[in-house]
């Protein structure tokens, strides 16, 4: 990966330093916490291009607290509570907006909570309504994506089904202009997790390479000169399932950085 980092080294510092008034956002707005989850990720990708991996895992992290938490809060009531920034933190109980939002952010931060080993964010996922998900005019395959998901993480007994009904919508939508570039990753991710369900280690590897390799050519046009690319979350996520099941797999790349999916 060749895109020199935007944040300067004095940047990374201080947008580290501001991860401590994270709690403090949290309680008085957790649909909206500042710093923003946009200005997390692109320092933590910074952080990862200047070799600072410790910092780059624990902007991930935060960039993952920040974008679950309307997840987390808006379908309950009463007082939540949330771990941001190594704090507790309970909302005052007062009624949120209804968060409605699309499968696309769903399958990201599925992918990110499992590989920063959240179980409590996976589960705040799992049990968030897939109702709550915008119904576009065409099918959205990461819609199916997200059912697959709370599937496999609930061992239900319609993943088959799920699975086989979300491969044909991925299949539709790599038919529309630029569709193929853009949903193969989320494609490929979908049919490893459905190896890794089976328990296919070989077609479970070869899932995974297919995932980089359509995340390096979704990359190369659409971030072809921004550091915003530097991690394949879906193959980060697999890679991490894979290990946490014993799945052995030879399969290196710096859109899947060893350091966020092996903690040996």
């Amino acid at each position: 990966i060749r895109t020199k980092p935007e944040s300067s080294p004095r940047q990374l510092d201080a947008m580290l330093e501001s991860l401590e008034a994270l709690p403090v956002s949290a309680k008085a707005a957790p649909m909206k916490i500042k710093p923003s989850g946009i200005h997390l990720y692109g320092a933590a990708c910074d952080a990862y291009g200047r070799g600072r991996l410790e910092d780059a895992r624990t902007l991930l992290e935060s960039y993952l607290e920040v974008e679950s938490a309307p997840f987390v809060v808006s379908p309950r009531e009463g007082p939540v509570t949330l771990r941001i920034a190594g704090a507790i933190v309970t909302t005052d109980g007062q009624p949120f907006d209804a968060f409605v939002t699309d499968g696309t952010k769903w399958v990201e931060l599925f992918h990110l909570s499992i590989a920063m080993r959240r179980r409590d964010i996976v589960d705040a996922l799992v049990e968030f309504p897939i109702e709550r998900f915008e119904v576009k005019k065409f099918p959205q395959p990461e819609r199916f994506h997200a059912a697959v998901g709370r599937s496999f993480v609930r061992d239900g007994s319609d993943f088959g089904e799920l699975a086989k009904s979300a491969d044909s919508i991925y299949a539709e939508a790599s038919q529309k202009p630029r569709g193929a570039r853009v949903v193969a990753p989320g494609w490929h991710a979908l049919r490893g997790l459905v190896a890794l369900h089976d328990g296919d280690a070989h077609q479970f590897e070869l899932e995974l390479i297919e995932t980089l390799r359509a995340y390096h050519v979704y990359r190369a046009t659409d971030f072809a000169t921004s550091p915003l690319g530097r991690f394949c979350i879906p193959a980060i996520g697999l890679a991490c399932l894979g290990a946490e099941r014993g799945v052995q797999f030879r399969v290196a790349s710096d859109y899947m950085p060893t350091w966020l999916y092996d903690r040996r």
